[in-house]
């Protein structure tokens, strides 16, 4: 049975809740609607039709008018919107402004074109979060990178076990800063044509710097050759022997290139024939062209080809008919030719478990950040990704660099910060303590909540973000074993619960020699302690920990 569920939104950003704006539009069937964010509550969901009598929102004088459908995060209650049955939906979210939509009386939208430099959203900074919540009661939602990062996001999906959900908890996004994902691109690829993709002095609504375009949406590397050799290589080389793929869910597939065509046919079902053209180079970064014509069929292996290809994994020195496995994740982006902005976005150190939206057909062999459960129970949208609340030096909400610091933290109650806080009250009333045990060179976090009868159905996880982040769910305690001195852990936990979500703020320690004879010291508001540099130093009978 199907139920309207809530979509959090964590402001994990130095913007605050005043100048981040969200709406949601949906185009499903012909039909466009959008979330009427001001009636929308757990009991009622609104979504009327877009008609061009939304068109109120205008830019300069005399322009064609915008949709006025967003609203800022302050204004939704408790930064909850409910999701009821809908399709194909965009969530939008921007920046020190509104998004510019022009309705048309004909149907649809106009939204962003980044292709576009005199478009009226060309100086807005702004995310997308796409989900479709379907008649199976089957909840979608993922991140994307395929036009642009503009700035970091997360997604975390949670199903209803207890009602039969097959995935009770999906977490997708990027790990680091809006800062450190552009200086990690900058130091790959200031020197190569990906250096195109950084499109700077463009955003003009705050002063954060710039944002990366996905090649698709680049001249310069649209119109370059940096596929052509990979293209001829693997048309000339399947013109004298056969191409046999293992291609997922689709299956292994056979064939050869005929008359400039490769015409492939089903292992399984040899009257499955589908056939991929050659393509460009365009066609290989945009996901178009040659691998988006003909029949389903077709469309479906050209997909294959598609992500092979952006990701070097059509193997040339394979023999003839030797079977290769496009779904070796090991080999991504370590052979032949691959597309450098999707390989960056799948790293490791910027996406969590290396999953993300890079190019049209990233959810080949699931590589794409798409979270799915029936029956879901709560979405959670992170602006600003699995990171630490940034500081990034002037306030964005300025357009000056003489603007200092934005000290402001009214936005900052679900945002975990540093500190050495051993005991105290989240912002939802949780009251918790902490307690480090330094036992050899391993360090077991422990975490209590001292008012556990005020919320139902506790369920802890822990939070590590001392080398990146990482989630362990259902555990209030974690031991860090075989730790190096000098060593800063970062933990907090968060508890989940009926109704919503709270968590503690981040307490670090340093690790320091090999500890003996120390074991389960509680380091609450009633231990004698001592934070020295951010060091938790522990005073026993006098004696220094």
């Amino acid at each position: 049975m199907w139920a309207i569920f809530p979509m959090q939104i964590v402001n994990n950003s130095p913007f605050p809740d005043n100048q981040v704006y969200i709406a949601i539009v949906s185009n499903y069937a012909g039909v466009v609607s959008y979330y009427d964010l001001n009636h929308n509550t757990a009991n009622s969901v609104a979504f009327p039709r877009l008609t061009t009598a939304l068109n109120t929102l205008h830019k300069t004088s005399g322009d064609w008018g915008y949709a006025d459908v967003f609203v800022t995060l302050d204004q939704i209650v408790n930064k909850t919107i409910y999701i009821d049955r809908t399709m194909a939906c965009r969530m939008f979210i921007s920046f020190g402004s509104p998004m510019y939509l022009h309705v048309h009386a004909t149907g649809g939208y106009a939204g962003a074109d980044l292709n576009n430099p005199t478009d009226p959203n060309a100086d807005v900074r702004w995310e997308v979060v796409e989900f479709s919540y379907d008649q199976y009661d089957v909840m979608f939602v993922n991140t994307t990178r395929v036009d642009a990062f503009q700035y970091p996001m997360a997604v975390d999906l949670y199903g209803n076990v207890a009602a039969g959900a097959n995935n009770a908890h999906m977490a997708r996004g990027e790990t680091c800063t809006y800062q450190e994902v552009l200086e990690k691109w900058q130091q790959a690829y200031s020197n190569t044509i990906y250096s195109h993709c950084v499109i700077d002095n463009r955003i003009t609504k705050d002063n954060l710097g710039p944002i990366i375009m996905q090649p698709s949406k680049v001249k310069a590397l649209k119109q370059s050759n940096i596929f052509d050799e990979y293209i001829d290589q693997i048309w000339t080389t399947f013109s004298s022997k056969r191409l046999h793929a293992q291609m997922g869910e689709r299956g292994t597939w056979s064939g050869k290139v005929e008359n400039d065509v490769f015409v492939m046919k089903n292992d399984a079902n040899p009257s499955q024939v589908a056939c991929v053209a050659r393509p460009t180079t365009t066609d290989v970064i945009e996901g178009a062209g040659a691998f988006a014509t003909g029949s389903e069929i077709d469309k479906a292996v050209q997909a294959q080809f598609c992500g092979a290809m952006n990701r070097g994994m059509i193997d040339l020195t394979k023999g003839d008919n030797e079977l290769q496995n496009w779904g070796d994740v090991a080999k991504f982006f370590t052979q032949n030719t691959w597309n450098e902005y999707v390989r960056f976005f799948h790293r490791e150190d910027i996406s969590l478990g290396k999953y993300t939206y890079a190019f049209a057909y990233d959810d080949t062999f699931d590589q794409s950040s798409t979270c799915a459960t029936s029956h879901p129970e709560r979405v959670v949208v992170t602006i600003g990704g699995y990171s630490d609340k940034s500081s990034e030096g002037d306030d964005p909400t300025q357009g000056g660099s003489d603007a200092g610091d934005n000290d402001d933290d009214s936005s900052d109650e679900e945002t975990p910060s540093d500190g050495n806080k051993l005991s105290g009250t989240t912002a939802e009333g949780l009251n918790y303590t902490c307690t480090i045990t330094p036992v050899g060179m391993d360090v077991t976090y422990s975490f209590a909540v001292t008012n556990a009868s005020e919320f139902v159905g506790l369920v802890p996880v822990i939070w590590d973000n001392s080398n990146g982040f990482r989630e362990i769910l259902n555990v209030a305690s974690y031991t860090f074993s075989n730790c190096t001195e000098g060593q800063v852990l970062r933990v907090a936990c968060k508890w989940m619960y009926a109704g919503g979500d709270t968590h503690t703020e981040y307490i670090s320690y340093t690790v320091q020699s090999a500890q003996t004879g120390v074991d389960n010291i509680p380091l609450s508001a009633t231990t004698t302690k001592q934070i020295e540099n951010g060091r938790v130093v522990i005073l026993i009978n006098g004696k220094r920990y």
